[in-house]
């Protein structure tokens, strides 16, 4: 499946979930990518609030893997002068308990 822009209310949701990175799990990559670049779960929710409030896009693709079929979600922000790819997916997105997880936030290649 090609990448298409998230709908609306999934872009919302994204946001309202990144406001609370305290709440944010991350997969054992998406650790060891933060910790390379000294960055925490709070730096990667921030951009991805930054990136919604500045009406970027936010694309829509499909997990392989573990998690294959599941929607994912990429941005590609800059932290200070790097560029970073980050990708994350919405577990239990129809409950009320939905949580956001990093699943990576590395240098773009």
């Amino acid at each position: 499946m090609s990448k298409k822009p998230a709908d609306a209310e999934t872009v919302r949701i994204l946001r309202e979930l990144a406001a609370h990175p305290e709440n944010v799990t991350t997969t054992a990559t998406a650790k060891y990518d933060l910790m390379g670049l000294n960055l925490t779960n709070a730096d990667i929710c921030d951009a991805l609030r930054e990136w919604i409030d500045e009406s970027k896009e936010v694309k829509q693709t499909v997990m392989r893997g573990k998690d294959a079929g599941r929607p994912a979600y990429e941005i590609k922000p800059h932290l200070g002068s790097t560029l970073l790819y980050c990708k994350f997916i919405v577990r239990d997105i129809g409950d009320r308990d939905k949580r956001l997880c990093i699943i990576s936030a590395h240098v773009d290649h």
